[in-house]
């Protein structure tokens, strides 16, 4: 987002894509005839993706699962200063996806977890603006409430279904 303040950068690197059977003949042994397979680091994190497709079909047809493992959060901290008016000093986001689509409906989820999260600190409090701190302060507490005590993280499931052609999409 260019238009961000600050501005966000999102690094990848060490990216490696294979892409088999993406041809304009079909093939009708399999549904989902041609796979794209996808690894890469996101700032110590790591980034895979599995895709099977049927890249000739009009309408998506494809499977996918992806995963997103240990990306250090402070180095997401300009784009969480952008959009949540927050910063973290520490902590771990991991997200594992799937999702299929067939006959112009898709069905899936999403499992965030954030791990070790610490977002305002003495030494970070005593030069911040008092309504960062009050917002920072509350971000802490909630995700205090809402930590699974047992694992020491904070997770949710988050499912999605509907048409692909007409996405309804509700938080």
């Amino acid at each position: 987002d260019y238009h961000s303040s600050p501005k966000i950068d999102l690094l990848l690197n060490k990216i490696f894509v294979v892409g088999e059977n993406l041809s304009t003949v079909r093939d009708t042994s399999k549904i989902l005839p041609a796979n794209v397979k996808l690894t890469a680091n996101a700032y110590g994190g790591t980034l895979a993706a599995n895709l099977n497709l049927a890249p000739l079909e009009k309408i998506p047809t494809f499977d996918i699962n992806a995963e997103l493992k240990s990306l250090p959060l402070t180095y997401l901290n300009n784009f969480l200063k952008a959009y949540a008016k927050i910063d973290v000093q520490k902590g771990w986001f991991s997200v594992y996806m799937e999702a299929a689509a067939k006959d112009g409906l898709i069905k899936g989820y999403a499992k965030p977890f954030i791990k070790d999260l610490d977002v305002i600190n003495d030494k970070e409090r005593k030069g911040m603006p008092f309504k960062e701190q009050v917002i920072e302060s509350l971000v802490e507490v909630a995700a205090w409430i809402f930590k699974d005590k047992k694992y020491d993280r904070l997770a949710t499931n988050i499912k999605f279904e509907g048409s692909l052609m007409k996405p309804d999409i509700s938080i």
